[in-house]
């Protein structure tokens, strides 16, 4: 019973929670699984976030083909969201990398480029992608655009940046990019 947001929130952050906490992927995949296709039934108007969690738990699970289809989703599902906007694109861009699909690389240093030129007052959506972008170059060994970001990372942690939505961290991030400066102290 209750308020009908107030039951997704609740749902929402114990699939979050789980993702974080859980030292099953699987359960919480299966966590996540049940809160999207709840949120479909009802069909809530922001089930995209649930989706979102579907995507980053199918992920970490290592089903990155699948990972990559629900990240394409939450993009249908919300496509004016400029949260989602930027932040899906990059996610979808992320999972591609570590299916080895090189193709992407272009569109990986675009981002990064169009990033570096942000202004300091933009969305959360913005802020949340870098360490995609970042880590997802990182995979195609493109150490010259990731080591350009480190700036932009040190801003994103100037700013209070721990953990972007999908739990990747981002002094984990800073010290990808320092490496692939060679800028060693730092990388620690």
């Amino acid at each position: 019973t209750g308020h009908t947001q107030s039951q997704w929130a609740v749902q929402l952050q114990h699939t979050y929670r789980q993702l974080l906490t859980n030292k099953s992927m699987k359960a919480s995949r299966t966590t996540a699984e049940k809160a999207a296709e709840h949120s479909e039934q009802v069909q809530f108007p922001w089930r995209v976030w649930d989706y979102l969690l579907l995507a980053t738990t199918t992920f970490y699970a290592g089903d990155w083909e699948e990972a990559q289809t629900t990240f394409e989703k939450c993009i249908a599902l919300d496509p004016g969201n400029s949260w989602m906007h930027n932040l899906m694109p990059a996610s979808a861009l992320y999972v591609r990398a570590y299916t080895g699909d090189s193709s992407m690389v272009a569109s990986l240093k675009q981002t990064c480029v169009r990033l570096q030129a942000i202004p300091e007052d933009v969305s959360i959506g913005t802020w949340d992608e870098i360490p995609n972008v970042v880590e997802g170059l990182a995979l195609f060994k493109e150490d010259e655009s990731v080591a350009s970001c480190y700036p932009l990372i040190v801003r994103g942690l100037e700013k209070g940046a721990i953990i972007n939505f999908i739990a990747r961290p981002w002094q984990m991030v800073a010290g990808i990019s320092a490496a692939s400066g060679g800028q060693w102290e730092l990388a620690e």
